[in-house]
């Protein structure tokens, strides 16, 4: 992996300087996963679906992800407040500082969690990649990694999955309209359900977490636990070479 080519895409790497970042199990009610505090960033470009399974793999609990590289054309500083963004080599955790590569070519994440929706699961990284490609074939030929949430790696029975997708002519409009264009598919195939919350307000839910499409948002794959006989289950990812699927306005 190298620093800066238009060729490929890019993706960036947040580190903390104070606290970890991972998802802690058991769960604990007092931490918070991907609370940034002050850290440091690093772009990297990815050759292939096999360079970003092996960087993801190198990720400690103090890093994250984030899809989208800094607009000020930075590829390593400072992650600071909104409040210190004088500094030099700085760059904020806002859509201001953080967007799409502008070649085009970066990775969308789809984030899947089943448990809003009743009677339907997918078992293996390949059951997700078939279900996937019947909402849209385009996606056969295109680069892929499926990985298991860090829950699923805790808690074999849940079924939750990372979905990275490669991409071209990502921008706002085009990344928002492929994602909402899935979760109509979704809904057509009654994959979607709403729910009222305690406050009576509406609830709507679907398999994809719709927040995750944003490019500047904290993307947490690394898992830790301060309970030495906790046990994370290794489960092979599903590593999908390909082309980058265009997306349209």
């Amino acid at each position: 992996m190298e620093a800066n080519n238009q060729q490929y895409p890019s993706i960036t790497v947040v580190g903390s300087l104070s606290n970890p970042l991972g998802k802690k199990f058991p769960k604990d009610k007092n931490y918070d996963p991907g609370v940034l505090y002050n850290g440091v960033f690093q772009v990297y470009v990815v050759k292939t679906m096999l360079d970003l399974y092996q960087l993801i793999k190198q990720l400690t609990k103090f890093h994250v992800l984030i899809l989208g590289i800094p607009k000020n054309g930075l590829i390593q500083g400072n992650i600071v407040s909104s409040k210190n963004n004088n500094q030099n080599n700085a760059i904020t955790r806002r859509k201001e500082d953080i967007g799409w590569n502008p070649s085009g070519l970066s990775f969308s994440l789809l984030d899947i969690d089943f448990g809003d929706v009743p009677n339907f699961v997918l078992n293996t990284a390949k059951e997700v990649l078939d279900f996937l490609i019947s909402l849209d074939p385009e996606l056969l030929k295109c680069g892929i990694l499926i990985l298991p949430s860090s829950s699923q790696r805790y808690d074999i029975n849940k079924k939750s999955w990372h979905v990275y997708v490669k991409v071209c002519n990502a921008n706002d409009i085009t990344v928002k309209l492929y994602a909402e264009t899935l979760q109509s598919i979704c809904w057509i195939r009654g994959l979607g359900i709403i729910k009222f919350s305690s406050s009576a307000s509406l609830l709507v839910r679907q398999i994809f977490d719709m927040s995750v499409f944003s490019q500047e948002r904290v993307i947490v794959e690394s898992c830790f636990s301060d309970d030495p006989n906790v046990v994370f289950h290794e489960i092979e990812p599903l590593i999908h070479e390909g082309e980058a699927r265009v997306l349209y306005e």
